[in-house]
């Protein structure tokens, strides 16, 4: 299944956690749009039924508010916003529904490349090298945990662009406290999130290339990251042990974990340069078999990869 109506490229997907059928995805057209999809023998119809615009930059990060009906979205234009849509309204079958702009969260120094939403009533983002925690009602930076200073410690130069230590991508940890950081420097970092304040747990220098995204497992014990040059790693957080790592045959930009159907087996996606899907097969203690989904017949680069949280839907966008 394909939907077109992005007018440049697609820098990331969120399926909404409560209604499955409804996908928001960032571009480069500076809006976040909304898409149904079809439950049971419909499942290949799809339709855009919203469109979130208030942005004046690419718009680089989205993702839902666990009650499904706040979206956030972070953007070049070193701004975070928080949109409205009662996802009920959005589904096949009804008309376009809009999403009504809430809060505007200014204050970042540069581009805002993560927002996620912490519990009921925070929000945190990233930009450059460092982390903000807002309150969602007053719109407050309730905290703001500065970058690192350490020098890069990967093997390959950092482009001028982005310096040392900056936040490609921030995840959350499902049921636990911690919040990870994949970094321009091949660094992983893992912050405390307890007492509405950042406290650096460690830093983890895992990959030679600039790391483009990170992410947990359902149970909130393996951490995986990706790199530009294809390298994967992924670790056992609850002692900081390596489980496994390989390198794919193309650059990676994204990667998510299906829901684990199976009993400490996990499944990571990571989407590839080569306009492929990788999906690794790994337990929680090593790693196991890798196989690679093509998704387009004419490969382009893909940019994002999300899951929906009931396994049912996989989606995928780029350039």
């Amino acid at each position: 299944m394909r939907a077109a109506g992005h007018e440049g490229r697609v820098f990331d997907l969120a399926f909404n956690p409560v209604y499955s059928g409804l996908l928001a995805s960032a571009s480069d057209d500076n809006s976040v749009r909304l898409w149904g999809i079809a439950e049971g023998d419909q499942r290949e119809t799809s339709k855009q039924t919203g469109v979130c615009i208030g942005h004046k930059d690419s718009v680089l990060r989205v993702s839902w508010h666990s009650e499904g009906q706040i979206l956030a979205s972070a953007s070049a234009d070193t701004t975070a916003q928080l949109w409205r849509l009662p996802p009920e309204k959005a589904s096949i079958g009804s008309g376009p529904s809009d999403g009504d702009l809430i809060q505007t969260l200014q204050g970042h120094p540069e581009e805002v490349y993560a927002c996620e939403f912490v519990g009921e009533n925070q929000l945190l983002t990233a930009s450059v090298d460092c982390l903000f925690l807002w309150d969602l009602q007053s719109g407050a930076c309730l905290h703001q945990a500065p970058g690192s200073q350490q020098p890069q410690t990967s093997g390959q130069a950092v482009p001028a662009r982005w310096r040392p230590g900056y936040v490609f991508s921030a995840k959350i940890q499902p049921g636990g406290s911690m919040v990870a950081t994949a970094c321009s420097d091949g660094v992983l970092r893992v912050w405390d999130l307890r007492s509405q304040r950042l406290h650096t747990v460690c830093s983890l220098p895992l990959h030679e290339g600039m790391a483009a995204a990170c992410a947990w497992d359902a149970h909130g014990h393996c951490l995986s990251s990706v790199a530009t040059n294809g390298s994967i790693t992924a670790m056992d957080m609850r002692t900081q042990h390596t489980i496994w790592c390989g390198t794919a045959s193309c650059g990676l930009r994204d990667c998510c974990y299906l829901p684990n159907n199976m009993a400490k087996v996990n499944c990571l996606v990571a989407a590839g340069t080569d306009g492929a899907l990788h999906l690794y097969h790994h337990s929680e203690t090593q790693g196991g078999i890798a196989q690679v989904h093509s998704c387009q017949p004419q490969p382009q680069s893909l940019l994002s990869v999300n899951s929906s949280q009931d396994g049912a839907l996989l989606a995928s966008a780029g350039e």
